[in-house]
């Protein structure tokens, strides 16, 4: 298995956050969600991350797509009915889905949370221009 990388950019000029609606791993026009930046940055194609508003979404159930995925944005789930084992958000993803897509935050606050928040899972975010 390839080693995954611990420290994560988000870039700011290509970054979707605090909307209504939320947002989406990847959209068309190349914009990512924070856990878009940080699928990629494991080495998840564009055309898996497009138009899927969660990990979970991309890896419900365990396939190769979302082994660069696997541990930090989700984790078993549980089984269904024939066996598979499912997998879905992980705690870490949960919650910055939570704060990224928060309408209340202004970008400052939730730059600092979401670094926060990695830092409290052993990862560093960074946020550049």
């Amino acid at each position: 298995m390839t080693q995954r990388p611990t420290e994560f950019v988000v870039r700011r000029s290509t970054w979707l956050r605090g909307q209504e609606g939320g947002s989406v791993l990847l959209d068309r026009r190349g914009c990512m969600c924070c856990l878009g930046f940080v699928a990629r940055q494991c080495g998840m194609a564009p055309d898996v991350l497009l138009a899927n508003a969660t990990p979970g979404c991309v890896a419900w159930e365990r396939n190769a797509d979302m082994e660069p995925i696997a541990s930090i944005l989700v984790e078993p789930a549980g089984t269904d009915d024939f066996g598979n084992e499912l997998w879905g958000d992980s705690q870490l993803a949960n919650n910055a889905i939570a704060l990224n897509d928060g309408l209340e935050l202004g970008d400052p606050e939730r730059e600092s949370e979401l670094t926060q928040l990695f830092a409290a899972h052993g990862y560093m975010l960074r946020f550049e221009p």
